[in-house]
């Protein structure tokens, strides 16, 4: 049998990496290995980008919001040299 997190160590992760926590401080936070909480988060991160892909299909869409993306480029923009 593999070595996996409880139900209730998997959530105490879970919302730490949700909260903005670093997998460092979440570590300390929770008292599981960094390397363990590495892996959770990609795994649920794959599940995740799984249960997208199968329930967002054939979307019309209208009008796409692309503000965060306006502000990236600008930003970058601000270091292009002229010539």
């Amino acid at each position: 049998m593999a070595n996996v997190l409880p139900a209730e160590r998997r959530l105490e992760v879970l919302a730490a990496l949700v909260n903005g926590t670093s997998i460092r401080a979440a570590s300390r936070m929770t008292g599981v290995h960094q390397d363990t909480i590495g892996r959770f988060g990609q795994a649920t991160g794959e599940g995740c980008a799984r249960l997208h892909d199968r329930l967002v299909r054939d979307l019309t869409c209208s009008l796409v919001d692309l503000d965060e993306m306006h502000g990236w480029w600008r930003k970058r923009q601000n270091k292009v040299d002229a010539a």
